[in-house]
């Protein structure tokens, strides 16, 4: 990979480190081109002075560069970030105002796993995704009872503090997209950081905090789960999601009645259902059962 870099970038290469499949040198970071990335939005951002890591074109011009049969893109890391709730919170890079369709790509999500669940070799995958699917529909039915424009934002199509300055990973949505995600991100991989939810909620406005819970019921890392499973990883990495199960429904029971407190939140039956229970499992159409 070395000398691939030196000849396609022409950048002289002192100590190379491989991470999970990116190449780390100098202050350079070499990672698989995964999606194609938007270059009328990151020249955008580059246009406004925003920090962001730059893409580093090759020796062709091209930014996209292919590597025993592989295609990389080269960033310029040019400072670090630490990601923080309160910068995602007073995110103002307004791109306008436009309607985003959560509910089509959810759907199309749905349609495409269930196309190929025949052919899960997990049992762990295969009886996690009735939950999951459920969960999914859920949020689907919720968001299409709030669709309409609403502002949208310079956000990230997943949160981490190495990709929050990465181009290719920006995409236009909903500030609550960022703040979401980053909520997901603390409560299964961070839980020694707490979720500060009151100043969450006291800093959105009415659509907004909408807005957040039906990305906060869409359960995005289960499908980041399935991709990795899917590329050959160990499906005990499901372990983390499905033991949190009831821990996560008591933090989407406790933002719901938050949010219903300030606002008026579409009806969602399971979760009315368990304040009235007083139970602390939540009986809902989809409930799992995992070996």
């Amino acid at each position: 990979m070395r000398n691939a870099i030196e000849y396609y970038y022409k950048i002289e290469v002192d100590s190379l480190k491989n991470v999970a499949g990116r190449y780390s040198f100098n202050n350079y970071i070499l990672i698989p081109k995964q999606r194609e990335f938007d270059l009328n939005l990151y020249n955008y951002v580059i246009n406004l002075n925003i920090s962001n890591y730059r893409i580093i074109k090759n020796i062709k011009g091209e930014y996209t560069t292919t590597i025993n049969n592989n295609d990389y893109v080269l960033l310029e890391k040019i400072n670090d970030y630490k990601l923080n709730l309160l910068s995602l919170l007073n995110n103002n890079i307004l791109l306008g105002k436009r309607e985003i369709p959560w509910d089509i790509m959810w759907e199309e999500k749905l349609d495409y796993y269930e196309f190929y669940l025949k052919t899960f070799t997990s049992n762990k995958l295969i009886q996690s995704y009735i939950y999951y699917s459920g969960l999914t529909e859920n949020a689907i039915k919720f968001y299409k009872e709030i669709k309409k424009e609403y502002p949208v934002y310079l956000s990230h199509l997943r949160l981490n503090e190495m990709d929050y300055l990465n181009p290719i990973n920006f995409v236009v949505d909903y500030k609550p997209r960022d703040i979401a995600e980053y909520a997901k991100h603390i409560f299964f991989d961070r839980p020694d950081l707490p979720i500060n939810l009151e100043f969450i909620l006291e800093n959105l406005e009415s659509d907004e905090l909408l807005l957040l819970f039906a990305r906060m019921l869409y359960p995005s890392y289960y499908y980041d789960c399935y991709e990795k499973i899917n590329n050959g990883e160990n499906d005990e990495i499901l372990d983390i999601y499905i033991n949190k199960i009831e821990d996560y429904e008591l933090l989407l029971y406790n933002i719901y009645n938050k949010i219903k407190a300030k606002t008026n939140i579409p009806r969602i039956d399971w979760i009315i259902k368990k304040d009235l229970s007083n139970d602390k499992s939540i009986v809902h159409p989809y409930q799992m059962i995992v070996d």
